[in-house]
């Protein structure tokens, strides 16, 4: 940042962020240059990894409180119960002074809200805080092969009733099991028919193109594929997304 070297991620496969904040100029005048170097130590594998800055790299500028990377897990405890229960938790960082704020959350299916969490929360300045709240959907739809029901959590910080941040997470009502008999989603059996791939998009390279993966994610649905084990390292964030939905 700025000429100044600030950290390094040693594997190519999992997601990382760096506070910058103290190393940028912020006069309103001065151009600040922010760099990402990608360096390949070839040989990597023993398969083809490409090379370069192949997923996303986000900036995101936020507010003294806002919801910390990664800090929002939704579960659905009861599902299985048939209760629709839903479990939000979201992780705050408060990089400025003490703050009370209410958290927000949101849960929508097909654009309309079907139910709320709201909880106020005061956070000490310089430090991390956490609330958990739950909300309840009734009669909620199932996500299943042959219906891919999503749903999303739309989590709002509030401070004087102004929006300082939020955070979107899709989810699915669904609940798995192994029995002696083999795979059961929602209570249903169900034959696992898998591949196993790389993330790699042949001629393309290791780039991760969102519709390249979304054609190569359909192929496979096509082919009779339900299920996909990811080879050898965690997959693009997007690329769980299009397994979700389709």
């Amino acid at each position: 940042v700025n000429g100044k070297y600030v950290g390094e991620h040693h594997y190519g496969y999992t997601s990382f962020a760096f506070d910058i904040s103290e190393h940028l100029v912020c006069d309103g005048a001065t151009q600040n240059v922010v760099a990402v170097k990608a360096v390949n130590n070839v040989p990597s594998s023993r398969w083809y990894s490409g090379s370069g800055i192949y997923r996303d790299v986000t900036l995101y500028a936020l507010e003294g409180l806002h919801v910390d990377l990664h800090g929002v897990t939704v579960t659905t405890p009861f599902i299985d119960e048939g209760d629709g229960t839903v479990n939000i938790a979201v992780d705050l960082v408060n990089d400025g002074a003490a703050v009370n704020a209410t958290v927000r959350s949101s849960i929508y299916f097909g654009g309309d809200v079907v139910a709320t969490a709201e909880e106020s929360v005061t956070v000490p300045g310089g430090s991390k805080g956490n609330v958990e709240r739950e909300a309840v959907v009734n009669d909620p739809s199932l996500w299943s092969l042959g219906d891919t029901s999503q749903y999303m959590v739309l989590t709002e910080v509030l401070v004087n009733g102004a929006v300082v941040d939020e955070y979107a997470v899709d989810f699915g009502f669904r609940w798995t099991e192994w029995k002696s008999t083999g795979f059961y989603l929602n209570g249903e059996a169900v034959k696992l028919n898998g591949v196993c791939m790389h993330h790699d998009q042949g001629g393309l390279g290791s780039a991760a193109y969102y519709d390249a993966m979304y054609r190569q994610m359909s192929i496979m649905k096509d082919m009779g594929a339900n299920a996909i084990r990811t080879a050898h390292n965690p997959a693009d964030e997007q690329y769980i997304q299009i397994c979700n939905e389709i």
